[in-house]
């Protein structure tokens, strides 16, 4: 990151902090993931690289919920779906993510109730892209968490998340 950052590279700078980032939510750390991929999607933007902003605003949802920002994650995820549904795959089918937006999208359903989840979702989804950026970049940083908010997932799936992946709509797992 140093060598990027003394050379102005910011293309993938943008990508080595959403790793980080997904790395410290995976701790619990959701200050500081937050903050690593805030940053990332705000490197990113100028070059409206449409997959590498779903990543880290997909991220900046896992953050969100896990803190109990339960509304706001429904909408940043619900903004990410028409730009995976685009790819052909959710997170590029790889199993621990998909995993994690399912897991987030499922908590975010049980505390809210199908009405407001949906309202929600719905409206990030009506979101195009410069607008979901646009969202996010307005969060300069996560708002307060809850104190109950749950850890951050381990680094290993679950049997509940394997579920997801194999239950995921085939239309997202191929093509």
């Amino acid at each position: 990151m140093r060598v990027a950052e003394e050379n102005g590279e910011q293309w993938c700078l943008s990508y080595a902090l959403y790793m980080l980032s997904l790395t410290t939510w995976r701790r619990g750390d959701l200050e500081t993931a937050w903050s690593l991929g805030l940053r990332g999607v705000r490197l990113r933007a100028p070059f409206l690289d449409s997959l590498g902003l779903a990543m880290g605003i997909d991220i900046l949802g896992w953050v969100a919920a896990a803190g109990g920002k339960y509304e706001h994650a429904a909408r940043l995820l619900g903004a990410t779906g028409p730009i995976w549904e685009s790819v052909g795959a959710l997170e590029f089918g790889f199993g621990d993510q998909v995993a994690s937006y399912h897991a987030a999208l499922a908590r975010c359903r049980e505390q809210l109730g199908d009405a407001r989840f949906e309202a929600a979702f719905n409206s990030g989804a009506k979101l195009d892209l410069r607008e979901a950026v646009a969202l996010v970049l307005s969060d300069q940083e996560l708002p307060a968490l809850r104190d109950e908010a749950a850890p951050a997932p381990a680094g290993r799936t679950s049997a509940r998340a394997m579920e997801w992946r194999v239950n995921l709509p085939k239309r997202l797992l191929t093509r």
